[in-house]
């Protein structure tokens, strides 16, 4: 049997929807544009967390890194591409939203063509609002906020990829993942937005320090 992949070292791994997530298959586009893959490629999924909803209850959280080696059509070439899956517990069982990039850099299961702003371009006071939980831990200046139909969403929680051996070979790394949820109509959305960390600028690091001091 497949080992798992978790960066979560205490998860009960033999509990997780492994096959809800195995289930979702390989994907038919790539950043808006068709592709074909082998026909015995079978990517590893890595399982980054859990978070709690009150509205949708546990949602558990795996990303999936696909190999331009492995396609067929257009032909194989380097690099690789990543789509996350955010798991969630329904009357009708297990689902998986797929949340992928289509044309913007904003991971979601629909394709809006305006689907986040700047942090910085939202109204004063707003984002303590829009946050379930502790508020990201980001670059400010440059972090994306996404929207739902035009309206921001909520941020519930984020997530680390460190550089080690499952990132480098399986995932992607020296980034950060950061979730939000909207619900529509009965209905729940979820978009993903990263960051990279290896960098700070200068107003994050003096920011950050001061917090530190306090």
């Amino acid at each position: 049997m497949t080992q798992r992949l978790s960066l979560d070292p205490a998860a009960p791994l033999d509990s997780l929807p492994w096959d809800c997530v195995d289930a979702v298959g390989l994907p038919a586009t790539s950043f808006g544009k068709a592709v074909e893959w082998q026909p015995d490629y079978v990517p590893r999924p890595v399982y980054l967390g859990r978070c709690v909803l009150p509205e949708a209850g546990e949602l558990l959280v795996f990303g999936v890194r696909y190999e331009f080696t492995q396609r067929t059509d257009p032909p194989p070439a380097s690099g690789y591409f990543v789509r996350y899956l955010v798991v969630e517990a329904t009357a009708e069982g297990q689902v998986a939203h797929v949340l992928e990039q289509q044309r913007s850099s904003t991971f979601q299961s629909l394709e809006e063509t305006r689907d986040s702003v700047f942090c910085s371009d939202l109204k004063k006071g707003i984002v303590k609002t829009l946050c379930l939980s502790d508020p990201p831990r980001w670059k400010a200046g440059s972090a994306q906020w996404p929207l739902l139909r035009g309206t921001p969403m909520f941020f519930l929680t984020q997530f680390s990829l460190p550089e080690n051996e499952i990132t480098r070979l399986w995932l992607t790394f020296n980034e950060s993942v950061f979730l939000f949820w909207q619900q529509e109509e009965g209905q729940n959305f979820f978009k993903i937005t990263t960051q990279e960390t290896r960098f700070q600028s200068d107003e994050d690091h003096y920011r950050a320090e001061a917090r530190r001091l306090k």
